[in-house]
């Protein structure tokens, strides 16, 4: 015992003697690389940053290096990846020398899946083409850029990646899966079908590839093709709020409306809030079956709850005409015609026709022709909204057609509204 308090004394004797022989600097920098070899990062990353205060000269980048590599083996074993990439990229940052053993490259990665999971698509993009540049090139890391690059809207570039990944796996379900989807969106439906249809032929129970290979055959015009391909992506999913919703329009586009009612009404069923353009689609289909008050009811439920969605005043003007309210239907139609100013949905041209116009508005909101409750509520809206509400699945929502709208217009419509 005598002789290890002998020698703990002297070590500390030593230490004091060290200390005196070295520069303020050199003292903090000693203490840093004590907390360094003890594991205790932030104290060792808070020693070294006083240096730079008292000594300038000294470089310590090789240490502070290792003490963001410890912070991010840290992070790493919590699997907190943003924070682990962070912290292996000021240590690369710091010392260019450092092998990270392709540490910083995975941590990118991993953190590129979890903002892929929180749709942060533009993070998730910009992580994997990190990850890639770090050296860390894999077909997961392709074919997630690729799922992010498709997610964004950048198709062709979703297509580069996707088809780099089949490449190395030319069986890979995912691959094909985003390929053809990218494929679908940019138009070519040919390769689009080649790709879906080896992705089923993979694998019988995805339910998204079923869904895309939908969209495109309902694309081509193949209505009953894709009326099999939505329902057995229901099948798959009855939850499955987006194949309900392009199931009913593909019935529409049928012309079997009380079997589209009844996907959009299931939509609603299954949830409100999520499905709520159904309401929309769902009145359409009730205005092309004759049941004009339900159909009103559906389209005035959508417009209470979402009063910047457009398309519910256009559909609700349109219907009024047809229940020969011509006053309230120009009020709707105005309503509409101030809001869609980008004929987002094609049909300011209908809009103008049913009202009795046969040329496009262009600033509506300024016409004086524009009834004065459609200004009113216009304006309310855009108070209260800096740019119309965007629903889910609102992308090809129904409307009606201006069939028999010309002479209804022309019978009910006079110089006294305009």
């Amino acid at each position: 015992m005598k002789y290890k308090k002998v020698a703990r004394l002297a070590a500390v004797f030593l230490a004091i003697i060290t200390a005196g022989c070295l520069s303020p600097g050199q003292q903090r920098a000693a203490l840093g690389d004590a907390y360094l070899g003890k594991g205790d990062w932030d104290n060792a990353l808070t020693a070294y940053s006083q240096v730079a205060s008292i000594e300038p000269g000294l470089n310590l980048n090789s240490r502070i290096a290792q003490a963001y590599r410890g912070k991010g083996d840290a992070a790493r074993a919590k699997k907190d990846y943003a924070n682990a990439a962070y912290f292996y990229g000021r240590a690369r940052d710091l010392d260019t020398a450092a092998d990270l053993g392709g540490l910083y490259g995975e941590a990118l990665y991993q953190s590129g899946r979890e903002d892929l999971s929180r749709q942060r698509f533009a993070e998730a993009a910009a992580a994997f083409s990190g990850a890639l540049a770090a050296g860390y090139d894999n077909k997961d890391v392709r074919l997630s850029r690729a799922e992010a690059y498709a997610a964004l809207g950048l198709f062709t570039s979703a297509i580069g990646d996707a088809s780099l990944c089949l490449d190395s796996d030319a069986n890979s379900v995912k691959g094909l899966g985003i390929r053809g989807y990218a494929y679908f969106k940019t138009g070519d439906y040919r390769r689009a079908l080649a790709d879906l249809d080896a992705a089923i032929a993979l694998d019988h129970n995805d339910k998204e590839t079923y869904f895309n290979r939908g969209m495109v055959l309902k694309s081509r015009g193949e209505l009953r093709s894709a009326v099999n391909d939505f329902q057995r992506a229901l099948d798959l999913d009855p939850a499955y709020l987006e194949a309900g919703v392009w199931l009913g329009r593909t019935y529409f586009a049928l012309t079997e409306y009380s079997l589209a009612a009844e996907q959009f009404t299931r939509a609603l069923e299954l949830n409100p809030q999520e499905a709520a353009v159904a309401y929309n689609d769902r009145a359409v289909c009730l205005g092309k079956s004759g049941e004009f008050n339900a159909a009103l009811s559906n389209l005035d439920a959508l417009a209470y709850q979402h009063p910047a969605y457009y398309l519910a005043y256009y559909n609700r003007g349109a219907l009024l005409m047809k229940m020969v309210q011509p006053q309230l239907a120009i009020d709707n139609l105005d309503t509409y015609l101030c809001l869609d100013i980008s004929d987002k949905f094609g049909c300011r041209d209908l809009a103008s026709g049913w009202r009795g116009y046969y040329n496009q508005y262009t600033i509506c909101c300024f016409n004086p022709g524009v009834s004065q409750y459609a200004l009113q509520k216009c304006g309310s809206i855009l108070s209260q909204n800096t740019r119309p509400e965007e629903l889910p699945y609102s992308d090809g929502a129904l409307y009606f057609s201006s069939e028999a709208g010309d002479s209804i217009t022309a019978v009910y419509i006079g110089p006294g509204y305009y």
